[in-house]
């Protein structure tokens, strides 16, 4: 890889399958400052590139799970609606959950983290992905 704008490409889309700046070092032969300097400069090719594999991959994930996430979010809904009031069954239900999309990911993530709000409704939950996972999506 000679080209300067294909270095460049591909810096891209390894810290977007979150390579570290050492890892992409060895891959595409250019210094970490400079690799730095370009994590900086290409902040937002990046993000844009994560959402585009981390969506991707979703989609695929969906389409096995359809019905086992469609019980998930069901019962995410209904926590957030506050039908289910009593904090015991709350965080039983949302234990449940988190296994249920554990079983779902374990191959493609690292963990899932829920956030809460102070009256125990779910404000967000985030994925976090297994290092070079998301460039092997099958």
């Amino acid at each position: 890889m000679t080209d300067k704008k294909e270095k460049i490409e591909r810096f891209i889309e390894l810290r977007a399958m979150n390579y570290t700046y050492d890892e992409i070092t060895f891959t595409i032969d250019v210094s970490k400052p400079t690799l730095i300097e370009w994590g900086k400069q290409y902040k937002n090719q990046i993000k844009m590139v994560e959402l585009v594999l981390a969506e991707e991959l979703g989609r695929r994930l969906v389409l096995k799970n359809k019905k086992l996430i469609e019980s998930i979010a069901d019962a995410a809904i209904r926590i957030g609606k506050e039908e289910i009031r009593e904090p015991e069954v709350k965080n039983r239900i949302i234990d449940r959950m988190t296994k249920k999309l554990y079983f779902i990911f374990k191959k493609k993530m690292d963990r899932i983290e829920l956030t809460l709000n102070n009256n125990s409704t779910i404000r967000s939950i985030s994925i976090v992905w297994r290092d070079n996972e998301l460039s092997n999506q099958s």
